[in-house]
């Protein structure tokens, strides 16, 4: 009895960590996929991408498990020439090659921990960024 209450609150511990770990996992992973189904929809072409509207949709549809009123979604449009870095500004004008277009959807959301922990921030952020090329210029 004496090793069952000594040992009790450390295993509660570890079984609380455990499944804290693994809800921060969860939502990492559908934050991602959630950035990820909107640079898809936003690569299919360049009236696409400049849609940004429908990009944020796709990006909340994706996100069903997640409340949208915590994530922030910020879609861009960047161009690159063959060789050289991302072309500042439109992609139309005199960039002196036919650039690439990409389509970019950063998303941030952040998630309540289940328990206050010390030195753990409440609630804890997660980012991630989504980058796809437009298939059709």
């Amino acid at each position: 009895m004496l090793e069952l209450c000594l040992i009790l609150p450390v295993l509660l511990l570890l079984i609380l960590g455990t499944i804290e770990f693994g809800r921060a996992a969860y939502f990492d992973i559908e934050v991602a996929d959630a950035a990820r189904a909107g640079a898809l929809y936003g690569a299919q072409s360049m009236a696409d991408a400049a849609d940004t509207g429908a990009i944020t949709q796709a990006v909340q549809n994706n996100a069903q498990d997640i409340p949208t009123a915590q994530m922030t979604i910020t879609p861009s449009v960047s161009c690159t020439c063959p060789g050289s870095g991302t072309v500042a500004g439109s992609c139309a004008g005199a960039l002196g090659c036919t650039p690439q277009v990409y389509v970019s959807v950063y998303v941030q959301d952040r998630q309540p921990t289940l328990f206050q922990y010390p030195g753990i921030p409440d609630p804890f952020t997660l980012t991630t960024t989504a980058v796809m090329p437009v298939r059709i210029q």
